[in-house]
């Protein structure tokens, strides 16, 4: 959860807006992500993981289809963890 509150990042339709960006985070943490408008969250969430620092160790990307709310989680191992959202319409993140 955000300490000052909810987070809003605007995601335009056809491109690729990163969300969430954590690096070296080494516990496990996880972040809710509502859509607004709820209706028009379709498209694609990637997750992108590393388990060690600068990219070293990449997983393979995770691309989950879009939903009104979802949540997103990091390991223990990701040092680095990265969501990036393609949703075909305009859509707002609320994470938080």
């Amino acid at each position: 959860m955000a300490l000052l509150g909810p987070r809003e990042v605007r995601c335009p339709a056809g491109g690729a807006t990163r969300i969430l960006v954590t690096r070296a985070g080494g516990m496990p943490a996880s972040w809710r992500v509502r859509f607004d408008p709820p209706g028009a969250a379709t498209g694609t969430a990637v997750v992108r993981r590393s388990v060690l620092p600068l990219g070293i160790g990449l997983q393979p990307p995770e691309a989950r289809p879009l939903a009104p709310e979802m949540m997103f989680e990091r390991g223990w191992f990701d040092a680095s963890h990265q969501v990036v959202v393609e949703p075909d319409h305009d859509v707002t993140a609320i994470i938080g």
